[in-house]
């Protein structure tokens, strides 16, 4: 369907979009997807998940591959709440604070906070003692449908996923934060090629 809608606003030349980005109002329908949320997808540059240049990470089970799975680089491993880097050492672990809130720890779950997930926000460090009422303010990301945004939601959108990220789980949206947010092993989000 993107395809098709990139398709045919390129045929009439209404719009004149960078590689990397889909029209700010288009909704892919979630009952269409293969793949639940949680399960293998793909974290794109930008708005748009059509071109495979713009592919940052690409998360095949437990495996979370920088670029495409195709290049073998793994990056890190999920082994249960612990985010293993190549070299078999836990970079970070996460671990639960209260319901649909995470926190991520250097290393160990004894280790400093670095980034915390709650609810659709991902926040750097710990926020456990900023207002719930007043908490989503201070978002650093928000998943939103299908998009990664840098703040709230309705801050610009920096990254995409294949499937509706934002309906994942905690922990799925915790590592994506890790990885756009460059934590854990990761390099962050990269910069749209050059067009």
């Amino acid at each position: 369907m993107k395809k098709l809608v990139t398709t045919m606003v390129a045929a009439v030349g209404l719009v004149v979009l960078p590689a990397c980005d889909a029209p700010d109002d288009f909704e892919d329908d979630a009952e269409f997807r293969m793949h639940p949320a949680n399960g293998d997808l793909q974290v794109h540059v930008g708005t748009a998940t059509t071109d495979p240049d713009c592919l940052a990470w690409d998360i095949v089970g437990q495996n979370v591959y920088e670029g495409p799975e195709t290049a073998g680089n793994v990056i890190l491993t999920v082994d249960g709440m612990e985010l293993v880097g190549p070299n078999g050492q836990t970079e970070c672990t996460m671990q639960w604070v209260a319901n649909n809130y995470i926190e991520l720890h250097e290393g160990s779950a004894n280790g400093p906070v670095i980034a915390s997930q709650w609810q659709n926000h991902a926040f750097f460090g710990d926020v456990s003692t900023i207002d719930p009422s007043v908490r989503w303010q201070f978002a650093d990301h928000t998943f939103y449908l299908d998009w990664v945004t840098d703040g709230n939601w309705f801050d610009d959108k920096i990254a995409a996923g294949t499937e509706e990220i934002a309906l994942g789980n905690t922990q799925r949206r915790m590592l994506i934060a890790a990885l756009i947010m460059g934590l854990c092993g990761s390099d962050g989000l990269p910069e749209p090629p050059a067009q």
